[in-house]
């Protein structure tokens, strides 16, 4: 195999897992695909007619398998990628040179595989990663002079493991196996590292001198680090000489259950993750910090408008909780029955007497959430700290910051039960907030990937301590840890360096984690001790060494431990499931997000529906935003918006909106003849057809009161109990219509736009007529008066 190849295959694995810099995720899927598809092209054998019969089934049986598990979660991705080399060397001739170097590339995925699940699975390992990495790179730095702070990430940490499990199945297989040579080659790994981290000095200045637009690649450094590892793959590949013949030949096959059970034990082992127990019973809230209760209220508007932590009391307690706030201090007897205590932005340090009531409650089993916000805002970070101090969670006098606007596809979700269903970085809510160091036995949640952590200025009183939002030297760049855990006793402390999750804006799409972590910490979940899952690890490699005969002979037995491993991880995904998460006892609307609708996440551009979202807020509705169509929380709802769907809405997703209408919901569709094609079977069920005149912005007298239109299109109107609400002044079709269905129905609003910022409520301007009009109508609808 070309030497180039091994940088392919590598770089098609790092790639899939979201390592070789940031990108978006269908971008690193579909980088790792084309670098896939290029591996093949490389090494395949194109004279299939030497291939016999049964081999040419077998490798298209393994790349048809590669494909399918390759859309699921990252070990069954790996496993996907482990199919490749062995497809392609079932494929290859025997006397084909390349066969061995090929088939060696299975045994090193699954290594690697290990070694991914050891870091994201153990708080301790990713510690001793991350502050190796630290370490190393302000070594490096020193020596020409430098400020670095890279972490894993950013220093190629995983790129390089991946080599080195290369490296390994190359001393497994290589005729000529000395230690030494391998222990050469992680030396030679290291100082490439050193040498990629000196060279991004050089680069900085000549991007800075000369080509300002590539400036991305000093932060963006992994292909650099993946290009110079060519080097060491080159001298260990001479080093080690030819391979042994039979590592393309599957030998003793009867061994291949042992190495399924080895992975499963080492997975097991390594990838097992608390189980969780049924949660319910009382949760406090310290009623003191900077915080404020107000909730989003008419007369009032624009972003400011919406007040912090309102909706959090009603939220919690419409769960089923008992909730309350709680003054300080905070005593035994306050806390007395309690499951979770909750401190919001603490000012003022608790006393030692308070401290140990709260460590003598989270010891006996109880749990602490911690909430903070970035550089100590309003001097927050020092009561924490002191706080948190059992635990080893600081937070840093910092604002973790990302490249672009957000964390979307910038955060790594490690493995915990309160972390899944997670669609992307909107689902949880995190904005700038402060990075939290942790130490063992604290251990990561969320990590902030791709960003940096931006040092406060201690001057900088009006802004809160905010730094100047730019990379400097010696800011630590990527695996921002956002949110972290720790055990203590029999109890749990979880920490957020960012309150925006559970502020009453952000509920709208965090809704579901901010459930997930009060059922998490109301919960009483077991953990496996740290005894037995070394044992299993153990266990796992003196299996591996058992069927070693096997294992050391062909690369192709891995597979067997490539499928221990994707199951596993099934198991320790099925058993860290929570309880289903409680109904929310209160009046809903939702914004459906599930088909691709017209409009951005972000809140508050002119394209986003932070105006819409406060506006049901107003008119007392729990407004949640649904990322994947839900039949139960549709049908437990009084609204459902829908605006300007790109992808069709399924056949019994349908009848699911139409039994909405049926049982008194109100749907409202808003869009314009643009997304007619994806609208149309919902226009067919409510007898309208979108005509193609467009009517563009107008201004009209509704319910006494002027309302706008940013992008009308008419409709043609066959029900006959359809209700005109508005019209263009210059044509009689209406462009606003009520459908009733049953005891429901459905108000369609011709203009895609209509329910957006620009059109609605923005930052620091607003349409009160729209504003109005949208409560009066959500009012006629709740008294069943629609006539004008």
């Amino acid at each position: 195999m070309r030497l180039f190849g091994y940088a392919v295959f590598a770089g098609a694995v790092l790639f899939s897992l979201g390592e070789m810099g940031f990108l978006t995720q269908a971008a690193d899927a579909f980088v790792s695909f084309l670098l896939v598809l290029a591996f093949i092209a490389m090494n395949i054998n194109y004279d299939l007619g030497r291939v016999r019969t049964r081999r040419l089934i077998a490798g298209m049986a393994l790349f048809a398998l590669a494909a399918v598990l390759g859309r699921w979660s990252e070990v069954w991705r790996l496993a996907a990628l482990a199919l490749v080399p062995a497809a392609v060397s079932t494929l290859a001739a025997d006397d084909d040179p390349r066969k061995g170097d090929v088939a060696i590339l299975v045994p090193a995925v699954v290594l690697f595989t290990m070694c991914y699940a050891a870091i994201r699975g153990s708080g301790y390992i990713w510690w001793l990663a991350d502050s190796a990495s630290m370490g190393f790179s302000g070594i490096t730095g020193r020596i020409i002079g430098q400020r670095y702070a890279f972490s894993a990430t950013a220093s190629g940490f995983r790129i390089m493991l991946f080599i080195a499990c290369w490296g390994m199945a190359r001393l497994i297989w290589a005729r000529r196996r000395r230690l030494w040579d391998f222990g050469l080659f992680i030396l030679m790994l290291v100082a490439a590292t050193a040498a990629v981290q000196v060279f991004l000095t050089a680069l900085a200045v000549a991007i800075q001198l000369w080509y300002g637009d590539l400036v991305f690649l000093l932060f963006n450094s992994q292909v650099l680090y993946l290009l110079i590892t060519l080097l060491p793959i080159a001298w260990y590949r001479r080093r080690t000489g030819p391979l042994r013949e039979p590592v393309t030949a599957l030998a003793r096959p009867g061994l291949l259950p042992v190495g399924l059970l080895a992975g499963i034990a080492i997975g097991l082992g390594l990838m097992l993750m608390p189980l969780p127990g049924p949660g319910g019973g009382r949760i406090l809230l310290v009623d003191e910090g900077f915080l404020n209760w107000r909730v989003p209220e008419f007369g009032i508007y624009g972003e400011r408008a919406g007040g912090m932590f309102g909706r959090l009391p009603e939220f919690i307690r419409a769960q089923g909780y008992d909730s309350e706030k709680v003054p300080r201090p905070i005593t035994p007897e306050a806390l007395a029955g309690s499951k979770v205590l909750i401190v919001i932005n603490l000012m003022e340090s608790f006393t030692e007497e308070e401290k140990a009531a709260i460590w003598d409650f989270v010891s006996a089993g109880g749990s602490l959430l911690v909430l903070g916000d970035h550089t100590g805002v309003m001097g927050i970070r020092e009561p924490f700290n002191h706080l948190l101090e059992p635990v080893n969670i600081e937070f840093e006098f910092d604002s973790a910051t990302f490249w672009e606007q957000g964390w979307r596809d910038a955060l790594e979700l490690m493995p915990h039960p309160v972390n899944r269903d997670i669609v992307d970085s909107e689902d949880i809510q995190i904005w700038i907030g402060a990075s939290l160091a942790v130490r063992p036995p604290a251990g990561p949640v969320i990590v902030g990937k791709y960003g940096y952590s931006d040092i406060g200025d201690a001057t900088n009183v009006e802004r809160s301590y905010l730094g100047d939002r730019r990379h400097n030297p010696g800011e630590k760049i990527d695996d921002l840890v956002l949110v972290a855990e720790a055990r203590y006793g029999k109890g749990r402390v979880m920490a957020f360096g960012d309150t925006s999750p559970f502020q009453n804006g952000a509920l709208v799409s965090a809704w579901a984690f901010t459930q997930r972590v009060l059922l998490w910490l109301a919960g009483t979940p077991r953990y496996l001790p740290a005894w037995a899952r070394a044992a299993m690890v153990i266990l796992g490699l003196a299996l591996l060494a058992v069927a070693w005969k096997c294992l050391g002979k062909t690369a192709y037995a891995w597979l067997a431990v490539a499928a221990g491993l994707v199951i596993a991880a099934q198991v320790a995904e099925r058993l860290s499931d929570l309880p289903p998460l409680p109904r929310i006892d209160l009046p809903k609307a939702v914004v459906e997000f599930a088909h691709g609708e017209r409009f951005d996440q972000l809140t508050w551009y002119e394209d986003c529906i932070g105006g819409l979202e406060f506006n049901l807020l107003r008119n007392g509705y729990s407004t949640h935003l649904m990322n994947r169509f839900s039949e139960s929380l549709v049908l437990d709802s009084e609204v459902l918006v829908i605006i300007a769907p790109t992808k069709p809405f399924s056949g019994p997703e349908m009848a699911v909106i139409d039994e909405f209408m049926e049982a008194g919901g109100l749907l409202i569709l808003s869009t314009g003849y643009e997304e007619k094609d994806r609208s149309d079977p919902l226009f067919e069920r409510l007898g309208l057809r979108i005509e193609n005149i467009p009517l563009a912005h107008f201004d009209v007298e509704i319910f006494g009161g002027t309302v706008s239109f940013d992008e009308a299109w008419p409709f043609e109107v066959s029900d006959a109990d359809a209700v005109p609400i508005a019209s263009h002044p210059a044509y009689p079709h209406p462009v606003m219509v009520f459908i009733p269905r049953g005891e429901g129905g459905a108000l369609v609003i011709g203009d895609s736009q209509f329910l957006l910022n620009a059109n609605l409520e923005m930052l620091e301007e607003w349409n009160l007529g729209n504003i109005m009009f949208l409560k009066e109508l959500l009012t006629r609808f709740k008294t069943g008066g629609f006539n004008i």
